[in-house]
């Protein structure tokens, strides 16, 4: 720091007394300042060992400060004019949130201005050091006592000339080597002693503060550290203890007790040489006994090691100190996993802690433009590049999704969450999740029977709607069924609302196929030592009538659930998602009976695979051993592929049928027929998807002809096995034929 000249050197001499002497309030510690509470403490203790660099000393003091300056140095600075920031609702939609010394602002596209010189000053605005060490630095000290800027001769003139005069570095002085002036109960000054002892005084323009409130001190700051200097001492301490218990392997010098007086010189010192010798043979990892004449006898002492108390200790006193920093203790202990969304330590973090500092932080650096420029700028970090903040914006989002299904309009949504989403048309509307139609369209005409039987021509205009909308809603509420990709989307977004039918049919099979495999096997090990015939030993280890009650009993309630859903999603479908509906238990015990005879296929087929394996097995003369392996391998193949196959069928036969009965219970009256657009579709399927068009709906109450078969609806049971398993295929509601409209 250089001394002052001219007017500025007066100024000082007319303005403030010469200051001399010891600082209040500072001792001296080896040619520097040290706060006097500690100095006295040292006193107090006598020689007790006392913690004077906490961030050097305790790597939980220096992690905790740490945890709070890095998000604040890894988010960018954001320079904004004031003059610019609108209030104009439509404009700060367009904005992003930039968390500014005087709160939360959003950043405008032609408020924020650019300052290169002032970023290329940041870059390395302390000697030697980095931008994200200054942070570290400015955060460190105000966490621990208070933090000071301290500016050159040059910022006291009035309009400095950056073209010709670049900015100068600063310096981020300790605190302790900082002592206010004060006259009349006015701050007029302070007094910076650097580290050679050299007392320089400066005016308060010259010093930019970081500090807290402090109840206990009108002109000084105060941090947190003090309140964490206990635990954080009492861990450092118990460090060295360690680290010296460590160092000694365990040993701390054993206790000699004579029981008839004072040993005498000569017989402390064989005492001595026998312990020592018997010390290093234990370090070479030698047995070693020793013999000690006279009466006396040796005691180690009981603490070998640290144990669980003072472990558990330790761990208390780091959670304490980052309680006092701010930061959640839990980042203090080790995880296997770490979340970063808005129910993690990582959020809480920067919401409580970073976010506040970061405004003082910022505040600081106004100040400093405000000083080197002439300029007066906002100064805010841009939180919401974060990827903790994305994460939470992420889930805002989901929210958000969630929000718009149930017809909530999505600038409604923005407003709320505080997504700051971009304006688009369409963004003042709501719209229901499947007919992808406004809100207020399906409150006030609710869908009838002769919305069906003669729908409008064309649909009706809505000049707030894009294009893009308008061919979606043509799409859905009269599909075009044609093999195109468009059909192809309407049949995945069914698959998708099946999938979940679908696996739980399949865990149901997969399940009774696995617990007869676990019984036939145990009755196939039964029988090894009785000679049973081959049409014995099948009956034996599987019966296929017991089977098919079983399975039967397994699928009916997954049958029963699909019914009622695949209902409701139809409902959902043509607009009627709040009217409710019920599938009637007539047509549940139905459709019910209608599937024994699949079941009873299903028995056959597992019968028939194992009686081909126990015939193979015989055949080639294989032991019990061998054909235990081949009737594993029959019910494996039947777990995991046959199941699959019943999964398929019994969910689309349970969609068609209730489907088919929601449709008629609606009014619908008119059907098409969009065949599977998956890897194996069937060739008549595909073309029942062309001649049953929306030129060629049929009636509900007549068939449709696949394959020659006469078919309801997708999946009916009427059909032939090669017709119906495994089918994909789904019936659409549709408007009457162009001839008949």
């Amino acid at each position: 720091m250089k001394d002052f000249s001219g007017h500025v050197l007066e100024h000082l001499k007319g303005k403030h007394p010469v200051l001399r002497g010891a600082v209040p309030g500072m001792v001296q510690k080896d040619g520097q300042g040290v706060p006097a509470f500690w100095f006295a403490r040292a006193i107090e203790y006598g020689s007790q060992e006392v913690l004077y660099e906490p961030y050097k000393d305790s790597a939980w003091v220096r992690r905790a400060v740490k945890h709070v300056a890095g998000p604040i140095a890894g988010v960018e600075l954001v320079f904004t004019s004031p003059t610019k920031i609108k209030n104009n609702s439509k404009r700060r939609r367009l904005a992003k949130r930039v968390f500014t010394s005087r709160g939360i602002q959003r950043r405008e596209p032609d408020a924020e201005i650019d300052l290169p010189q002032v970023r290329e000053f940041l870059r390395s605005p302390m000697r030697g050091l980095t931008y994200e060490d200054f942070v570290e630095a400015s955060i460190g000290w105000l966490k621990l006592s208070e933090c000071f800027w301290i500016l050159d001769d040059t910022a006291l003139l009035p309009f400095p000339d950056v073209a010709k005069n670049p900015f100068p570095q600063i310096i981020v002085a300790r605190p302790d080597r900082m002592r206010h002036i004060v006259e009349n109960g006015k701050l007029i000054g302070w007094e910076y002693r650097d580290g050679q002892g050299k007392s320089v005084r400066l005016l308060p323009e010259q010093v930019i503060r970081l500090y807290g409130w402090n109840p206990y001190n009108d002109w000084r700051g105060l941090g947190d550290y003090p309140s964490a200097n206990i635990a954080a001492e009492s861990d450092w301490l118990a460090g060295k203890f360690t680290r010296n218990l460590m160092s000694n392997n365990g040993d701390t010098g054993p206790l000699i007790v004579a029981k008839t007086g004072v040993p005498t010189d000569p017989q402390r010192e064989q005492i001595i040489m026998a312990l020592k010798e018997k010390r290093a043979a234990q370090l070479r990892g030698e047995f070693r006994p020793t013999f000690l004449t006279g009466d006396i006898s040796v005691e180690d002492p009981a603490i070998k090691s640290p144990d669980a108390t003072f472990v558990a200790q330790r761990l208390e006193n780091r959670h304490e100190i980052y309680s006092a920093f701010g930061v959640p203790p839990s980042l203090a202990d080790v995880k296997a996993a770490y979340s970063i969304g808005s129910a993690s330590d990582f959020y809480q973090l920067i919401l409580n802690t970073c976010i506040p500092e970061g405004k003082k932080f910022c505040a600081a650096i106004e100040v400093l433009i405000k000083k080197f420029t002439g300029q007066s700028v906002e100064v805010g970090l841009n939180w919401d590049e974060h990827p903790v903040m994305q994460e939470v914006r992420k889930e805002r989002l989901d929210a958000a999704d969630k929000l718009w299904s149930k017809g909530v309009p999505m600038k409604e949504i923005d407003e709320y969450l505080g997504l700051d989403l971009p304006d688009y048309d369409g963004k003042e509307i709501g719209y229901l999740p499947i007919n992808v139609i406004p809100a207020t369209e399906a409150a006030t005409a609710q869908p009838s029977e002769a919305d069906y039987s003669e729908p409008p021509t064309e649909q009706p205009k809505n000049p707030e709607q894009p294009e893009a909308v308008k061919n979606l809603l043509t799409i859905l509420r009269a599909p075009v069924v044609q093999r195109s990709a468009k059909n192809k989307q309407i049949w995945e977004a069914h698959m998708r609302l099946r999938s979940k039918a679908v696996k739980q049919y399949q865990s149901k099979a997969s399940k009774v196929f696995n617990d007869y495999r676990v019984r036939a096997l145990q009755k196939l090990q039964h029988a090894k030592q009785k000679a049973i015939e081959h049409r014995s030993l099948l009956d034996l280890i599987f019966d296929h009538k017991e089977f098919s009650v079983t399975l039967t009993k397994n699928l009916d309630p997954v049958t029963r659930a699909v019914l009622q859903s695949a209902g409701e999603e139809l409902f959902d479908e043509i607009g009627r998602a709040d009217d409710p509906w019920t599938m009637p238990s007539q047509d549940v015990l139905k459709y019910i009976g209608s599937r024994e005879g699949y079941i009873h296929g299903v028995s056959d087929t597992a019968r028939d695979q194992l009686n081909t394996a126990i015939q193979e097995s015989e055949k080639s003369g294989e032991g019990i051993d061998e054909m235990t392996d081949r009737i594993r391998g029959v019910f494996n193949n039947l777990s995991k592929y046959e199941a699959r196959r019943i999964a398929m069928t019994e969910t689309s036969a349970a969609y068609g049928f209730s489907r088919d009965k929601a449709m008629t219970a609606a009014g619908v009256q008119y059907k098409t027929w969009l065949s599977s657009h998956g890897p194996n579709v069937r060739p008549a399927h595909a073309k029942a998807e062309l001649d049953y068009g929306p030129d060629s709906a049929i009636p509900m109450d007549e068939p449709f002809v696949v394959d020659g078969e006469e078919l309801m609806y997708p999946g009916d049971p009427d059909g032939s096995a090669g017709n119906i398993i495994n089918c994909q295929c789904i019936q659409l509601a549709a408007a009457a034929p162009k001839e008949e409209q």
